[in-house]
């Protein structure tokens, strides 16, 4: 069973149909060039759908004003082992076997949706 849901799911990511292409080849040319280039930066926006390209001098200079500046501080240790224990009891603990089990059963959710149309939710017992 376990064999012929992952052929299953692997078969259906090979033969699944690809995206529209959204880009002419023009376009397409010109975005690869602009990748290949390293004095430039290319990043998403913070706020919006959009790109920006930036000068990569530019982006290490105000990348340095903020690091430099009051927002943040330089620790000396890792504060995360102060928190961690304290932190703990928010996490279900699984161990690796219930955790694949889990993996298992969304693979095999995804594989009855695909093949039945029905849509399943994996739920671990205790």
């Amino acid at each position: 069973m376990k064999f012929v849901a992952r052929s299953s799911i692997v078969l259906n990511l090979i033969i699944k149909k690809q995206p529209k292409k959204n880009l002419s080849p023009e376009q397409y040319t010109a975005l690869k060039n602009l990748k290949k280039d390293e004095s430039i930066c290319i990043l998403p926006a913070d706020k919006g759908n959009a790109t920006i390209v930036l000068d990569k001098t530019t982006y290490n200079n105000k990348a340095g004003e903020i690091i430099n500046s009051d927002t943040y501080l330089r620790v000396s240790n890792d504060p995360t082992t102060k928190y961690q224990p304290e932190s703990t009891h928010f996490v279900i603990p699984l161990d690796s076997v219930a955790l694949l089990k889990y993996i298992n059963l969304c693979a095999l959710s995804v594989l009855l949706f695909q093949e039945y149309n029905l849509f399943v939710i994996p739920w671990l017992s205790n």
